[in-house]
């Protein structure tokens, strides 16, 4: 099966929205999947359809439209095009939140790339409203990618190196596979890394660093699982501290082209994975973030961390 077979690019018009638009075209590349370019209006109206040469309208009677060359994304469906990608655009009427997710809804494999502080005529992709919704409830995975102005953004994305937060449970193991086959496919480098967290008790040096082997003793044995026979390198790396503090920190300094975590899946409050790593991670936009969903919710502690 298909690492993704589609990819839903929300885009509301404004240019730090299109942020997104190199990464969902490096992962078009990649995997061969289709790009769904999709615009949400809030109120009806007639958008010129250049191809067929005609209005069409967009109203609740017909509230999902898909037209080869709408005037509303024609520039960044022009920019996908060129590059050779499949691209199917889509207007749809209501909120925006819901109308993306009922369009993820229709698609096998999907994969939702968006930026995460995207602003339209009332800031529709703002991390906090819309943005953050459809990282909660999406049913599949979401890759975020932080907003940019033009002069900032890349003209091409590639993933030369990948990186994996593990805690040490199998719910976060769920990231390995998806992680490793785009490392495969991009032929990217992949890094693990687990912090041990000593924010919340205070632990004695000889204790910091039993847990700092056990860590170790995990890592590497999980990237010698991964690498297999084929004696691919796989890194890993233990840190020690706040979680979200280390991670961003340990980010910041190695510049990953993206993140791998996973997600506990729809609604509850056990939303985020390592507590509010993910979250933090999200919030401070330390790099892209590809949020994976787990099909079950069972993380097992590790008995030393417990």
């Amino acid at each position: 099966m298909p690492l993704f077979e589609t990819i839903i690019l929300p885009l509301d018009g404004s240019e730090p929205s299109e942020s997104a638009l190199p990464y969902a075209a490096a992962l078009a590349e990649l995997t061969s999947a289709p790009i769904v370019v999709i615009h949400v209006l809030e109120e009806m109206r007639p958008v010129f359809d250049a191809h067929r040469g005609e209005v069409v309208w967009i109203s609740p009677e017909q509230p999902r439209v898909e037209l080869e060359a709408p005037e509303l994304l024609e520039e960044p469906i022009g920019r996908l095009r060129t590059a050779g990608l499949t691209v199917r655009p889509v207007l749809r009427l209501g909120d925006p939140a819901a109308e993306i997710l009922a369009e993820v809804e229709r698609w096998r494999a999907p994969l939702t790339v968006m930026a995460s502080h995207g602003r339209g005529e009332l800031e529709r992709l703002l991390l906090g409203s819309v943005a953050d919704r459809i990282v909660r409830e999406a049913p599949a995975p979401v890759l975020v990618v932080p907003a940019a102005s033009p002069s900032e953004q890349p003209a091409r994305v590639q993933f030369r190196t990948l990186l994996v937060p593990l805690d040490g449970t199998l719910f976060a193991e769920h990231a390995l596979p998806a992680a490793m086959a785009l490392a495969r496919l991009a032929r990217a480098g992949l890094t693990l890394v687990r912090v041990v967290d000593t924010h919340k008790r205070l632990t004695g040096g000889d204790e910091l660093e039993q847990f700092e082997r056990e860590a170790e003793v995990y890592l590497r044995q999980k990237a010698e699982t991964l690498a297999g026979p084929s004696g691919r390198a796989i890194l890993w790396q233990v840190l020690s501290g706040e979680p979200s503090q280390q991670l961003r920190r340990f980010i910041t300094a190695r510049q990953p082209d993206l993140v791998v975590m996973v997600t506990r899946g729809r609604g509850g409050l056990g939303r985020w994975l390592l507590g509010s790593v993910a979250e933090d991670l999200l919030t401070s936009r330390a790099a892209p973030l590809l949020l994976l969903r787990a099909q079950d919710d069972t993380s097992q502690q590790p008995a030393s961390e417990a």
